[in-house]
C-alpha cells in the first residue's frame, strides 16, 4: 500500500498556482472556444458567456473551486456544460476546466474532481455570468 499522496491531492496543489497567476477567466457555453467560422455566415463565431477580469470575481472563483479531497478521481463519460479557461497577463492560457453538473470538474489531462461545495460554485456562476 502507498504511503504517497493520491493523485487528487497532487492535482488539488496545483490548481491553487494556476488559479493564483490568473487575472482573466473566461467562460464559455457546453461548446468551449469556438473559432470564427470563415465560409458559413450562420455559424456562431464565439461560446463567451463571461470574460471576468474583476479581482474579488476572481477571488470569489478561487474559493467555489475547493476540490473534495477524499475523493477519487474519476473519468466520466459526459460533456461538459460550461468551460473555464484561466488566462494570464500575457493572454496565455493556463488551464481550462469544465463544469460537470452537478459537482464535478473535469481538468485535461488530470480527469474529473469533484467540488468540496458545488453551491459556492452555482452562486458564482449566477453572479458573474
Amino acid at each position: 500500500m502507498s504511503t504517497g499522496p493520491r493523485p487528487n491531492e497532487q492535482v488539488m496543489r496545483s490548481l491553487p498556482d494556476v488559479r493564483g497567476r490568473a487575472n482573466r477567466v473566461l467562460v464559455f457555453d457546453s461548446r468551449g472556444r469556438l473559432e470564427p467560422a470563415r465560409k458559413r455566415r450562420d455559424r456562431a463565431s464565439s461560446s463567451l458567456v463571461a470574460d471576468v477580469t474583476d479581482s474579488n470575481a476572481l477571488a470569489a472563483l478561487l474559493a467555489a473551486l475547493r476540490l473534495r479531497p477524499d475523493s477519487d478521481i474519476m473519468d466520466w463519460i459526459s460533456r461538459r456544460d460550461l468551460w473555464l479557461e484561466f488566462v494570464d497577463g500575457r493572454g496565455d492560457t493556463l488551464a481550462n476546466l469544465g463544469l460537470l453538473r452537478p459537482d464535478w470538474v473535469r481538468w485535461d489531462p488530470h480527469g474529473d474532481l469533484q467540488l468540496a461545495a458545488p453551491d459556492v460554485l452555482n452562486a458564482w456562476l449566477s453572479a458573474w455570468t
